[in-house]
């Protein structure tokens, strides 16, 4: 089952400008950034692919030297490039791609001369380029393009459920008007299972060919399995890679409980920053958790008011949060039985579909009694967006700002239809609509 990914139009824009850098698609592992290149290079006539995590002999071609000519001419005496000819390309110019670049540092550097030369179309991918890069001697600052690769979003999902025309979705974000009852069932019935299911695009094909909720749990376990052995394989020390392995499994603790805040002293007994943060950031610089951090005005620059040590940490794919939860987890999301995890699997798919989007994460915090969970740039403007997991759908934070600030209009988002109170200025907006959020 082929997945319709929206990277894929990027891709396209990046090949038909004349003017090119060299590409590096940045993501998570199992995002879909092989695949999506693979397909992609089909584009091409003349191809040439290396996975230096597969492959790390082909490292070889980047010792000594960086110049692009001479990284090809190596490449032209390796057998496996026999059969291609690196002369007259004219229009039709060469792809080079570097899987796993993040494996060679060297390749890395070498996209600077690549770009200069124009002789090349070059894309390389990583999985773990953030926690790779400080490995890197001369990343080529200006010389390369970078575009971040997630998981499927919610549109995405819904094109592989058969869904075609999802146009009509961004019309009723606009509308702000209620939404005809089957029309919203069915749409709340998708997203329910895309937040068991998540993204991951292996997961996603086999759910759709009909696969068992079982079956999708197992793989997603899988997936879970193999981020602990990125742990294990990269992080710098024994000691380092068992408190990043702590951080990393108290995520669903940290968004189960009422304050949602992190906080060190769920990771382990005592903890505290100075042991954890680099911890933290290991794990954001793999793509594998969000951090949202608290800000203390609604003004603009948010990140002016961005509070440092306050912020919540959510995992990137709530599929795959949801795998390391309690047995019966996703039957209990079907039937809206989830009591003390609704708030934690709401609160992390919406974290996960702003992010997505390109938006910052942020949420506002004050005097421990109010509390906004994200706050969003929206035309300029700050809207608040408040996140409810029940059907009632009173949220006092909010009353508070809109009673107190000179706000345009705030949104309620949950599992109920959508309304605009105008005298308010509350949106109820329901959860499948915010990825249709402009």
């Amino acid at each position: 089952m082929s997945l319709k990914r929206k990277i894929m139009e990027n891709l396209l824009a990046w090949k038909n400008n004349e003017n090119k850098k060299c590409l590096l698609i940045v993501g998570a592992r199992q995002v879909g950034k092989s695949f999506i290149v693979k397909e992609f290079s089909k584009l091409y006539k003349r191809v040439i692919y290396i996975n230096f995590e597969e492959s790390p002999e082909m490292k070889g071609f980047f010792d000594g030297s960086l110049n692009s000519s001479e990284i090809i001419d190596k490449m032209r005496l390796h057998i496996k490039f026999k059969d291609i000819n690196f002369q007259n390309f004219v229009d039709d110019k060469l792809l080079l791609i570097f899987d796993e670049i993040q494996a060679c540092p060297a390749a890395i550097t070498s996209l600077k001369f690549f770009t200069q030369s124009k002789e090349y179309d070059v894309i390389g991918t990583g999985s773990l380029l953030g926690v790779n890069l400080k490995r890197v001697s001369s990343y080529p600052v200006g010389y390369v393009e970078q575009i971040n690769m997630y998981q499927l979003d919610f549109e995405e999902f819904l094109w592989a459920s058969g869904i075609k025309d999802t146009i009509s979705l961004y019309d009723l974000v606009e509308s702000k008007s209620n939404i005809p009852d089957f029309v919203h069932n069915q749409y709340m019935h998708l997203f329910k299972q895309y937040m068991i299911v998540g993204g991951m695009p292996e997961i996603v094909s086999n759910f759709f060919k009909g696969k068992s909720y079982s079956t999708i749990l197992n793989m997603q376990r899988q997936i879970v399995e193999a981020y602990k052995m990125d742990i294990a394989k990269y992080s710098s020390d024994n000691k380092s890679k068992l408190k990043t392995k702590e951080c990393f499994l108290s995520i669903p603790f940290q968004l189960a409980k009422d304050n949602k805040k992190f906080q060190y002293k769920y990771v382990s007994t005592g903890g505290r920053a100075i042991e954890y943060d680099a911890c933290l950031d290991w794990l954001i610089d793999a793509g594998i958790i969000y951090k949202c951090n608290a800000v203390s005005n609604l003004e603009f620059p948010l990140q002016g008011y961005s509070i440092p040590n306050i912020f919540k940490i959510y995992f990137f794919d709530t599929g795959l949060l949801v795998s390391m939860l309690d047995e019966g987890t996703s039957d209990k999301i079907m039937s809206g039985d989830l009591k003390i995890y609704k708030g934690a699997i709401y609160g992390n798919v919406v974290a996960s579909i702003l992010k997505m989007s390109g938006r910052n994460l942020y949420y506002y915090t004050k005097d421990s009694k109010w509390e906004i969970d994200f706050i969003l740039n929206i035309g300029g403007e700050i809207i608040p967006l408040e996140i409810k997991s029940s059907d009632n759908t009173r949220a006092k934070s909010i009353d508070y700002l809109i009673r107190n600030l000179d706000l345009k209009y705030a949104i309620k988002s949950s599992a109920i239809n959508q309304n605009f109170d105008n005298e308010q200025k509350i949106i109820y907006m329901p959860l499948y609509l915010l990825p249709f959020m402009k």
